[in-house]
């Protein structure tokens, strides 16, 4: 690729990857507060963590009101090392998908993480937005 259009995928780019960190950071939240409002809880007990990196993501287990035990990984995860195995914890799922479950809490609906890509999407987006609109600002003259 000649150097001189570099800036031409770059910045559209760097836009459309911002747009993707704001679309995951949406249903982050949105998946929260769907559970938040049709969820149901149960107790539950953090039964092991699984580390990629430096994120670790608790599985807990739980039992359903019909006395079927689950088993779920949360999609949510922290680099602080907040939960210990056998820790009692409150779920939070999906009854029509028992398998879409987090920790009820603060932590648990998404809010922070979600804010979080959503934050980091519109830097990114913003960037790559002022940087296409001066290529195109220069280009046209």
């Amino acid at each position: 690729m000649n150097p001189d259009h570099v800036p031409y995928v770059l910045f559209p780019g760097f836009m459309l990857f911002g747009l993707l960190f704001v679309a995951i950071g949406v249903r982050v939240i949105r998946t929260g507060r769907h559970l938040r409002r049709f969820g149901h809880r149960a107790p539950g007990v953090v039964v092991r963590t699984a580390t990629r990196g430096q994120v670790s993501y608790p599985t807990v287990r739980f039992r359903m009101p019909d006395g079927t035990e689950r088993e779920t990984q949360s999609d949510l995860g922290t680099n602080l090392p907040t939960f210990r195995k056998g820790q009692a914890v409150t779920v939070l799922y999906d009854p029509d998908d028992p398998d879409r479950a987090r920790l009820d809490g603060p932590t648990g609906s998404g809010t922070l993480h979600g804010a979080i890509f959503i934050a980091f999407g519109l830097c990114f987006a913003g960037v790559g937005a002022i940087g296409t609109a001066a290529i195109v600002f220069v280009t046209l003259g």
